[in-house]
């Protein structure tokens, strides 16, 4: 008789099985219990409709050969025919001529799609890595002057230190009688002839602003 015993839902041990596509052991269950296949859980589902959720295509034939209907609907109106045609792979596509294999003229060795497309890739990195560095040394510029501070693409650039950036001459004056730069203001690889001539940076900044 139909004595099987249930787990969490009222699945019986035939919707595990029908799970995990084991044809041999839901024979076995079958054999033990007649009938418990046919039994419908919590939603009115058997072990077939299981069997179709899970593409278990093998438990699913074999409650076939036992005489079960695939056209047996769940709470929702859900056979397991349908839930087959739902879960059922999508046909292969043919292959494209770049993914098939191919040796040159003479044999030599074989184009590897997935090395050309890894190249491409690194090349793609590439460039990628190049524009943002390009658009790095672009980015726009504050004003080294405290008491502007703006930002401009078009700032020039202390012709000494090479570390400052200045909207105009009176922002460049104003930071170096104010700001301090002129205390931090030096070359960074200082010229020995004009060391010799004992050239300071703020006698070249007057000579040449920019």
């Amino acid at each position: 008789g139909d004595t099987c015993p249930a787990v969490r839902g009222g699945r019986t041990p035939h919707v595990l099985a029908a799970i995990h596509d084991a044809p041999k052991t839901l024979a076995a269950l079958v054999a033990a219990w007649p009938g418990a296949e046919r039994r419908a859980d919590s939603r009115g589902r058997t072990a077939m409709h299981y069997a179709a959720t899970f593409g278990s295509r093998r438990a699913y034939r074999a409650l076939l050969e036992m005489g079960m209907d695939d056209s047996d609907r769940d709470a929702t109106g859900v056979s397991p025919a349908e839930i087959l045609v739902r879960k059922a792979p999508p046909m292969p596509r043919p292959a494209r001529d770049w993914e098939e294999e191919r040796r040159g003229a003479a044999g030599e060795a074989r184009w590897d799609y997935a090395a050309v497309m890894e190249h491409t890739s690194l090349r793609y990195v590439k460039k990628t890595m190049a524009a943002r560095r390009v658009r790095e040394i672009a980015r726009e510029r504050q004003c080294s002057w405290k008491g502007c501070g703006k930002f401009l693409f078009d700032a020039k650039r202390c012709k000494v230190c090479k570390a400052a950036f200045y909207c105009n001459a009176t922002c460049q004056r104003h930071d170096w009688e104010e700001g301090g730069h002129s205390l931090v203001c030096k070359r960074p690889h200082w010229d020995k002839d004009m060391h010799e001539k004992g050239c300071t940076a703020y006698d070249e900044y007057k000579a040449t602003p920019y």
